[in-house]
C-alpha cells in the first residue's frame, strides 16, 4: 500500500517502514557462459536508525545458483552463478527496512572516518567528463540543496 508522503505528519511520526524493490536487467549480444556477478545490493541488519527487516534475492534464470554472505560492513553479498546466459538475466532485490524516531541516527564510532570508504576505487573514481561536469555545475549554481537540484 502507498502513502502519500505529503499527507504523513512527519513532525509526529514515530516510525516509518520502507519496502525497496529493485530489478537489474542484463542483455547480452550473444550468449554467455561461466556467468559469476556480485550484487551488493542489501544493507546491514542495523545502520544508524534504520533496521532491517526482510530481506529476498531472486534471479530469473533456470540452473542459476545464489550464494550469499556478508561483508565486514554487515552488507549482505549475494554471489551469482550461471553455467549459460542465452541473452538476458533479470536479478530481482527485495528488502525491508524500518526507521524508528526514539533511536539515535548514529553510526559506529569511527564509521566516518574509515579510509576504505572516503577513498574512491577504479569503479568509483570521477574521470574527466564528471569532473568537467563538476567544475561546469560548481561555477553555475548555487551550493546546497540547489545545485543538488
Amino acid at each position: 500500500m502507498a502513502i502519500d508522503p505529503a499527507s504523513v505528519d512527519w513532525a509526529n511520526a514515530r516510525r516509518a517502514s520502507y519496502l525497496v524493490r529493485q530489478s537489474f536487467r542484463y542483455e547480452y549480444p550473444e550468449p554467455i557462459r561461466n556467468l559469476s556477478h556480485r550484487l551488493v545490493v542489501i544493507p546491514p541488519a542495523r545502520f544508524g536508525d534504520q533496521t532491517r527487516l526482510w530481506h529476498d534475492v531472486s534471479v530469473g534464470l533456470d540452473g542459476a545458483r545464489l550464494e550469499n554472505r556478508s561483508d565486514r560492513f554487515g552488507n549482505v553479498i549475494f554471489n551469482v552463478f550461471a553455467p549459460q546466459v542465452p541473452a538476458t538475466i533479470e536479478f530481482v532485490a527485495e528488502v525491508s527496512v524500518e526507521r524508528r524516531a526514539a533511536e539515535p541516527n548514529r553510526l559506529a564510532d569511527g564509521w566516518l572516518s574509515e579510509g576504505y570508504l572516503l577513498e574512491p576505487s577504479a569503479l568509483t573514481a570521477a574521470d574527466d567528463a564528471i569532473m568537467r561536469a563538476a567544475d561546469d555545475l560548481a561555477t553555475a549554481a548555487e551550493w546546497g540543496l540547489p545545485l543538488a537540484d
